[in-house]
Parts: C-alpha cells; structure tokens; sequence
C-alpha cells in the first residue's frame, strides 16, 4: 500500500523540528525559498478507495469577471511573473503555440508561488493547472492556499491529490477535512481550479464543478498561494483573484491589483516594503515599514535580521531611517519581523508617488527596492466603551462610514504609565463590537485602548479610552 500524504507530512513536521529547534508552525504554508508541506488528510479518509471515474464533466473555461473586480492577475504572456514571488530553482517558464505559462521543475521539494496582500478578505482564486507527470508510488498533490495569515503561517487549502484522485478542503485550524470527493485528472490536460471564500462559507470547485464546500470559523484574511508537492512535474497559467461581496456576488475591487502597487518581481529577499497613512483624531501623519515573508522557523532567520539599516526615500527625496522591530505577540500568536516608522502626530499624510527603500549593511548597499503610494483618508471609530466581563475585556464603538470588505479593525491596549504595547487582536469590517477572552492582562495596572480601522495603504485610530484591570 502506498504512503499517505499524514506520513509524508508527519516526517516533513520531524525533519522541520530537529533542523529549527523549535516546534513546526501552525500550518507551514508554501514558501517561496524552503520546504512546504502539504495539509495532513485523516487516516480514516485515506483507507477508503475511492471510485475512480472518468474525467468529470464541466468546461475549463475561465470565469466572465468584470476587469473591476479584478483583485490580481497574472497570465505570464510577457514572459515574467510580476506579483508572485517564488524561489526561481524551483520554477521554469515554457511556451506553446504562442502561449507561456510556469512549470514547476521536479525534485524532492515543494514549489510555491505566493500573491496578494494580507488584506483581502471575500475573494475567489482561479487558475489553470495541467500535470504533466509524477513519480509512481509517492503521493502528489497540488492546491490553492488561501487566507493565508503571514503572521501565523496558517490558512485554509483545496487541494487535489493527483495520484489518490481525491480532492480535499481543509479549513480551520487545527486542520478539518470539510469535504473531499473522488475526481480524476488526465496528465497533458488543463483544468481549472477555483476557490471561492465569502465570510465563513468556503467553496471549492475543479472545472467549474463544486468539489468542496465548508466553514471557516477560524481566518479572516489573508493572501493566496499555489503550491505542488514534491516531485510533481505540473504547470500554471491565467492566474486570477477577484473580489466577492458579503452575499458572494463578483463586486468592484476595493483595492487595484497588487502588481500595480509595489514592485514584487523578482523580490529574491523575499522583503515587502509598504507606506501607510496614520489618522488620529487630532492629526495626521504617515507609517513607513518594511516586513519579511511568513516562511521562517525562528523569529530571527530573514534578510531584515542581519542588515544595520533601511532608508526610505520619498518622492520629493525626504530621507527617512526605520527602525527594527522583531517581536512575537504571545496572545494573538502574531510574529512582527519589520523595520517600521511611526510618523509624528501632525505630520500630514504622506506623499503620492515612488518611494524608494535602500538596504545597508556595513554602509554598503544590499538591496533596493521602490513602492508607489496613492493617499486614502477614513475618519476614526468613535464612541469607544470599554467593560471587564469576568475574565474578559468587552469593548464596543461606532464605525465611520465607507467600511468594505477589505478592511479589520484591531483592538489594541497599551499601559498607560508609560505607553507600552500589553496586547491586541483583530476583528472583521462588520464588527462594531468585540471580545478579547481572557487577555494577558495585569490586575490592578491602568491601560489605555483604542480601536483602529485598518485598510490597504493605512489606518485610522480612536482615541484612547482609559481603564484599570481588576481580579474577576
């Protein structure tokens, strides 16, 4: 009997523990640079031997989606992949009958392509894929990641497992298989592979025919990734993402498509920079930052940890140094690897145009990089209540107007001695009030708290509303 994808998976999880020295995240999710490993499937669903049948019926034919809607495309017709970062060794590009499209190069590692922002929230991902071989007796598989958390390297994930015939969904976390079916493919024909996730319904559907359907009570956001696993010969092509509503409707895109906003091509550091406004309510200023990929085992493994500085240039040639910041959020479980600057109170929004961010180690230049910024402006929640509930911290506001789906609000408390973070945790756009259970909070200590918006190119924050914790 062949290996199940659980052993495979279980002896990646090992070899992952003694090579780090420390526990396997929550859910490796494809990098881009290192080893990945596919969802582990329940024992229970793999002994049983599914009926294969013939290649089922449905087109593969792309979805008619209005190019307003369109959150990121990438149909590798120019012959680069603008938008995706990848570990090129891993990845070759190929062309037939004028058409181009990515193929992964096999060996005994797991090739994926990362895309998007953290931010995207209701969203479908569509792509061609077409195998074009795999070694007998070892378990391959290829699938769409999505809502995929970089602070905690964890997501939902349809896959289909070209060599047992199934497909899978697997959401939540820990892992729940939702739903998995049989479904054959036949090697050198291309389908279409689409995951749709709207609020907590996740859908997953190969040529257009629904495979897989579930609830996802855990992820809120986050960004998409496509990944093959080991020595699996497959290719890609028509990347899309586009942009849902609350009722699963196609809608316009809230953000434009991320290759028109950074230049991610070619990204071999594997570093995002990123300029955000900051609205208070008694000014405006600017936030510069830059952060590392999810695809680390420890808090201190990317390029950020071992360079002396990062300079940002503005458009109109301003000079800005950042200033590091590694950090895990025990509570929330978010990992903060970035160089970051928070403007002063007042200092107006920044400016429209191409930043430029410069690495330095020694004085010498590493890496550089640039980021375009168009200026958005939301007003601030207000009428911020604070109450202890037990062991719990209650807090309710009024939103401003012009929320859309690719927004959250974070509640964030700080001590109010001396302005030190204590905690923070994040909610959807629709909220208006919300629960931290059981925060790491000190009885007897004074916090302030606020309730910031946040959207794709900044964030508006509350003012601070005061409160001291006490024994339940």
């Amino acid at each position: 009997m062949k290996k199940s994808i659980i052993s495979v998976f279980l002896t990646f999880v090992f070899l992952t523990d003694v090579l780090s020295g420390c526990a396997p995240a929550s859910m490796p999710v494809p990098p881009t640079n290192t080893l990945t490993s596919i969802p582990p499937t329940d024992v229970s669903v793999r002994t049983v031997t599914p009926t294969i049948t013939p290649t089922p019926a449905g087109s593969n034919t792309l979805s008619n989606v209005e190019p307003s809607a369109i959150l990121f495309h990438q149909d590798f017709d120019n012959g680069n992949y603008d938008g995706i970062s990848l570990y090129q060794p891993y990845w070759q590009m190929k062309e037939d009958l004028g058409n181009k499209y990515l193929c992964t190069i096999p060996g005994d590692y797991y090739a994926g392509l990362n895309f998007g922002t953290s931010a995207w929230r209701n969203y479908a991902v569509e792509l061609r894929f077409m195998e074009l071989d795999h070694r007998a007796g070892s378990d391959s598989s290829a699938g769409i990641y999505f809502r995929y958390d970089p602070s905690t390297n964890s997501g939902d994930a349809g896959l289909l497992d070209l060599s047992g015939h199934i497909t899978h969904l697997f959401l939540n976390q820990p892992w729940e298989d939702a739903s998995n079916s049989s479904y054959q493919t036949v090697k050198g024909t291309w389908y279409t592979m689409r995951v749709e996730i709207v609020e907590q319904n996740a859908q997953f559907f190969i040529n257009n025919q629904r495979v897989g359907t579930g609830k996802d009570t855990t992820y809120r956001y986050g960004l998409a990734n496509f990944s093959v696993s080991p020595r699996v010969e497959l290719c890609v092509d028509d990347i899309r993402v586009w942009a849902l509503d609350e009722n699963g409707e196609i809608t316009s895109a809230a953000t434009p498509d991320p290759t028109l906003v950074a230049t991610l091509e070619n990204n071999a550091q594997d570093i995002y920079p990123e300029v955000w406004a900051q609205i208070s309510p008694t000014g405006q200023s600017y936030e510069y930052k830059v952060n590392c990929g999810a695809n680390y085992s420890k808090l201190e493994t990317c390029f950020l940890w071992n360079i002396d500085q990062v300079i940002v240039t503005s458009p109109s040639g301003k000079k800005y140094s950042l200033q590091k910041d590694f950090n895990i959020n025990t509570y929330s479980g978010e990992v903060t690897r970035r160089w970051v600057l928070y403007g002063p109170n007042g200092a107006g929004l920044p400016e429209n145009g191409q930043y430029t961010f410069t690495y330095y180690r020694e004085e010498a230049v590493l890496y550089v990089q640039t980021v375009s910024f168009t200026s958005s402006v939301m007003s601030v929640p207000t009428q911020v209540t604070v109450s202890q509930v037990g062991n719990d911290l209650h807090v309710s506001w009024q939103p401003p107007s012009g929320i859309t789906s690719d927004m959250w609000y974070k509640v964030i408390v700080f001590i109010k001695s001396n302005g030190q973070f204590a905690t923070s945790l994040s909610f959807p756009p629709s909220s208006t009030e919300a629960t931290l259970p059981a925060p790491p909070l000190t009885p007897g200590v004074s916090y302030d708290l606020n309730v910031a918006l946040y959207w794709p190119t900044g964030y508006a924050y509350s003012i601070n509303v005061p409160f001291t914790w006490s024994l339940p």
